[in-house]
């Protein structure tokens, strides 16, 4: 017992040992090559969004705070240039003014002097010079236009505060007077790309240190500073988000009511220009993200990452997962649990994302079935070694499923034992004693050793397990299966048909002359004790209990009562339709209290 609790333990100690070490492995791996999963991360981000706007869930309540006026493509540039638009834009100023809008944010450039556009146009179109009356007459013209819209934006700014959008070096043509308008604010309009080109978050700040223009929009509107990079943007707010036609609410379509103490928008919406890629799968007008980014910060309903140790914490925790489910089942089952542990997790990581919090979907999800990949190969490297080694050396003493067992359990409960209920059967042969007398040794050995390989043989095939060889007769018992007495029943049936083989053939009178090999079987099902039992220096896996006792005890009945197989009620209860049974009547049983009820088994 020493040498085979030896090779238990020692398997058990590189059970714990090397998979941790997998785990450790996995886990630092993963989380050192987090940038390599960028992209993967990045479309689970996508999937999550445009899982909610399936499934129809408002993360948050729109605001109501952010309107859109659109110079739509479709109802202006096929109608006039957007410099020929400035008198329109200077009367939509005072509208918003009137209409008692909170503040104002342009996110167009009106980037040329309509009165040097226009002698530049003239001059390149003419072949002489112009004249200076002419020049002077488009200058004039040009100007009384420039000032149709300056005019408006400098009386306005006096009581209503106005973002002015530019990109980097893209400045509007009145840059330079911006220093003496107060209450014109510049401010970025760049979006904030990831890798991908796609739209997700908006960055504060810009790469030249520009206030971006939905945070100056959101400063304007409430005062509050942000003490973060970007902002993660909750794009269920989109369609909400009101469009109105610029040329509608000049024609005087729409009620001024609409517009009171709202941020108002004004920007292109378009087919080819100024759109972007976007987490929902199509494209958005520039204008419309810079809604989504100021209803997103006014929510606050922008997405937060978790802090960086809760993702350390996941991956370990999955890590551990895998290890937990792969390193005491089979692998299709270990791969059913981990598959199962993430689609779990998945659940859970979307229901976070309603929540306002983002955890991350790569590599997490891969690590459980990392530590699966790794795991198996070791298992079977060294484990399938230790079992091998165990194979050859206990083989010959103990059943292969026993052998099986004591690798796949816990050593300290099989040392413990475990209560089970299970199919027994006992088997002893009739007149050995009398055969060994007359026999050689030689000859009653060799013939024992012939006579229980083929009743293991039999027994095993029918999921039954060869407990002990005690003399002549055998022990055993079924345990798994459908039907663990269905087996037994089976395996005697299959026994009692060796056994009239054996006669037949006529093998035995070369060795035990006119002797006639004749069995008892004893079946009973009940509760057995099953475990490691005996001394420091001597142990068995075996069963004990007083159904032990009963199936041997009704088997030494079988030679009174002249059938060759034997069982108790509970066999013929659990058994199936097609064995019949004859009714002995209740016995009383050495050792046992109670009557038996047995009956004789009709095989």
């Amino acid at each position: 017992m020493n040498q085979k609790g030896g090779y238990l333990k020692r398997a058990m100690s590189l059970r714990l040992v090397a998979p941790l070490l997998i785990v450790v492995s996995v886990t630092a791996v993963l989380l050192a090559t987090s940038n390599v999963w960028e992209p993967l991360e990045l479309k689970a981000y996508d999937l999550r969004v445009q899982m909610l706007e399936r499934l129809n869930i408002k993360r948050n309540a729109y605001t109501g705070s952010v309107i859109v006026v659109g110079m739509i493509e479709d109802q202006m540039i096929t109608r006039k240039p957007l410099i020929f638009w400035y008198p329109e834009i200077g009367e939509f100023l005072g509208m918003m003014l009137e209409y008692e809008a909170r503040l104002v944010s342009m996110d167009l450039i009106p980037l040329h002097s309509l009165g040097e556009k226009l002698v530049e146009s003239a001059s390149s179109i003419m072949e002489d010079d112009l004249d200076e009356d002419s020049e002077v007459f488009l200058e004039e013209l040009g100007e009384t236009t420039d000032n149709a819209f300056l005019g408006p934006l400098i009386m306005i700014s006096n009581e209503l505060p106005v973002v002015q959008g530019m990109a980097g070096g893209t400045v509007p043509y009145y840059f330079p007077m911006m220093a003496f308008m107060e209450n014109v604010h510049k401010a970025s309009v760049k979006l904030s790309p990831d890798t991908d080109g796609r739209i997700r978050r908006q960055a504060l700040v810009d790469d030249e240190e520009i206030t971006s223009f939905a945070y100056k929009s959101y400063l304007l509107a409430t005062g509050n500073q942000l003490d973060k990079p970007d902002v993660m943007l909750n794009y269920s707010i989109l369609k909400h988000v009101p469009l109105y036609s610029f040329t509608d609410l000049l024609d005087g379509k729409y009620d001024e009511g609409l517009f009171k103490d709202k941020i108002v928008l004004l920007g292109y919406i378009t087919e080819y220009e100024d759109v972007h890629s976007t987490p929902l799968g199509f494209r958005v007008s520039g204008v419309m993200i810079h809604a989504v980014a100021i209803e997103t910060l006014l929510g606050g309903t922008q997405i937060t990452h978790v802090a960086g140790w809760m993702e350390v914490l996941v991956v370990a925790a999955f890590a551990f997962i895998g290890l937990a489910v792969s390193i005491r089942n089979k692998p299709m089952t270990a791969l059913g649990i981990s598959t199962f542990a993430i689609a779990v997790y998945l659940v859970l990581n979307e229901y976070l994302f309603y929540k306002g919090m983002m955890l991350n979907v790569f590599p997490n999800i891969f690590t459980p079935l990392l530590v699966f990949g790794a795991i198996y190969p070791y298992r079977y490297i060294v484990e399938e070694g230790s079992k091998r080694k165990l194979y050859r050396t206990f083989s010959y003493f103990i059943d292969r499923k026993i052998i099986d067992s004591l690798i796949d359990k816990d050593f300290d409960t099989l040392m413990r034992g475990e209560s089970k209920r299970i199919a027994i059967m006992f088997i002893d042969i009739r007149g050995f004693t009398e055969l060994s007398a007359e026999c050689s040794a030689k000859n009653v050995v060799g013939f024992l050793n012939l006579y229980f390989s083929s009743l293991t043989e039999i027994i095993q095939r029918n999921n039954g397990i060869v407990d002990k060889f005690i003399g002549d007769a055998v022990l055993a018992f079924f345990a798994s299966g459908d039907n663990p007495v269905d087996d037994a029943l089976k395996a005697s049936r299959e026994i009692l048909h060796e056994v009239q083989l054996i006669n037949e053939k006529g093998d035995l009178s070369e060795t035990l002359g006119s002797w006639r090999l004749k069995i008892g079987v004893g079946l009973h099902f009940g509760s057995v004790i099953m475990g490691n039992i005996g001394s420091k220096k001597k142990m068995d896996f075996t069963i004990i209990g007083e159904a032990v006792n009963i199936a041997s005890r009704i088997e030494g009945m079988t030679k009174r009562f002249d059938f060759p197989v034997l069982a108790t009620n509970q066999i013929r209860e659990m058994s199936g339709k097609s064995y019949t049974f004859k009714h002995l009547g209740l016995h009383q049983v050495r050792g046992i209290k109670e009557k038996v009820d047995i009956y004789a088994a009709m095989l």
